[in-house]
């Protein structure tokens, strides 16, 4: 029985397919006859290929470089035609870019020539109602200061117009040079004043600080103090506002504008707490009290250092809070050109208006910090623990903000009593802060 010559499965003599792997089995009229060649016509056919094999590899050689320049042609041209579809764009989008600034500096110089045109009507509208007003006034002045007109005069027999006299030359006062810088002394007079650099142009001379009783300003501070009306209810609204975090700006800005009033010798002791400008006070007065706590905490490293630094820094920074509050600008609570002198000449004056006041804070805050202790101990001793404990979280917390609230009530007291004492003070041992800040418009407060 013959088999399959690929899968060895045995088939029938008559079988055309293999029934296990569907192979066709040629039949043999089919099968090629075997081509017998010898050896050297088997050599002849090889080299003849290799011969053929070698011709191709020619062709293609040959070939090669014009088929290879070709494609750079082709692309060459693609990169010219993208350049110049690029170009194309970029110069259509620049020309829309240039129109479109051409429009907007059109609009522009149109809109600016409207405005100066309103500005130029405005002001020429206001300087003739000046000039109109002055003109008034000067016709007045001379009709009210000369003789009736036409006036007979019975001497030349005729009507006499008068004329008006020649007002006599008054030679202008020369000014002064200025005065190089020069440390306060206690001589005081024109001529051991100090000037700043930026003050020079006006030949002002400033005087050396006065010695002024701290005594007398802290009694009138005191006697403003009771006489506020109704002082009892703006002192709690005050202590109320100044307990709650940025609202007691307001607070602190109402305590300058206070003082200040007394430096420009404005005996008016009513205003309103929530005023225009007195946020922004109130703020510049925390950044000033940040710089200096920084400064001092700073040096409070060192032991003891610190205290006595924060003992003598505050009446310092007080003087720097008054220049804000008279002049409003927190550049000049950093003018230490200005306030160093002052402080020092006035030491003791200064030391004794902020401290003796504050002293009565420290020792209600000392008082208040000694009673929360025995109050707590007198809790945490009771019989039942578990009742000591939730009667203490109730009753402790209660109790420290009515604390808390009525420290800041007595601050606020004690605060609007530094202020206006230090404006009465300043008012006469330094009028020429006064005189600035009133240069500046800074003297009108509601």
């Amino acid at each position: 029985m013959p088999t399959c010559s690929l899968c060895g499965a045995p088939c029938r003599d008559d079988a055309l397919f293999c029934p296990n792997c569907g192979a066709r089995f040629a039949a043999p009229d089919e099968m090629p006859e075997p081509i017998e060649r010898t050896f050297d016509e088997e050599v002849e056919i090889v080299e003849d290929g290799l011969a053929e094999d070698v011709l191709v590899d020619e062709a293609i050689a040959q070939d090669a470089p014009d088929a290879v320049a070709e494609v750079v042609e082709e692309a060459a041209d693609a990169v010219d035609e993208v350049k110049e579809e690029v170009a194309e764009v970029v110069e259509e989008a620049v020309e829309e870019a240039q129109e479109d600034i051409a429009e907007i500096v059109e609009e522009v110089q149109e809109a600016a020539e409207d405005v100066i045109e309103d500005a130029e009507e405005v002001v020429i509208e206001d300087a003739e109602e000046v000039v109109i007003e002055d003109a008034d006034e000067t016709v007045e002045a001379d009709d009210s200061e000369a003789p009736e007109a036409d006036a007979y005069n019975p001497y030349a027999g005729a009507y006499a117009h008068p004329t008006t006299p020649e007002e006599p030359k008054v030679e202008a006062p020369r000014p002064e040079p200025a005065v190089a810088h020069k440390v306060y002394t206690t001589a005081g007079g024109q001529a051991d004043g100090y000037q700043q650099a930026a003050y020079a142009a006006s030949y002002r001379r400033y005087p050396a600080p006065n010695k002024v009783q701290y005594r007398e300003a802290l009694r009138q501070g005191w006697e403003d103090f009771k006489s506020m009306p109704n002082w009892m209810v703006k002192v709690l609204l005050l202590g109320l506002v100044s307990a709650v975090p940025i609202l007691n700006f307001f607070a602190a800005g109402f305590a300058m504008r206070w003082g200040a009033r007394a430096a420009f010798k404005d005996g008016r002791t009513d205003m309103r707490i929530f005023q225009e400008g007195a946020f922004v006070l109130g703020f510049f007065e925390f950044v000033i009290t940040l710089v200096w706590g920084i400064a001092c905490s700073i040096v409070g490293i060192i032991p003891l250092v610190g205290i006595v630094a924060i003992v003598l820094a505050a009446p310092f920074m007080q003087l720097c809070i008054m220049r804000l509050a008279l002049s409003r600008q927190l550049g000049d609570a950093f003018t230490f050109d200005r306030i160093w002198p002052t402080f020092k000449e006035n030491f003791g004056s200064t030391m004794a208006l902020f401290w003796l006041p504050n002293l009565i804070t420290v020792a209600a805050g000392l008082v208040f910090s000694f009673v929360a202790a025995i109050v707590s101990g007198l809790f945490v001793a009771a019989v039942n623990a578990e009742s000591a404990l939730i009667i203490f979280g109730l009753f402790g917390f209660i109790l420290l903000l009515i604390g808390v609230y009525v420290l800041c009530v007595l601050s606020v007291g004690v605060m609007l009593v530094v202020f206006r004492a230090f404006g009465y003070w300043i008012a006469e041992a330094q009028p020429d802060w006064v005189a600035d800040a009133r240069a500046i418009g800074a003297d009108r407060i509601d």
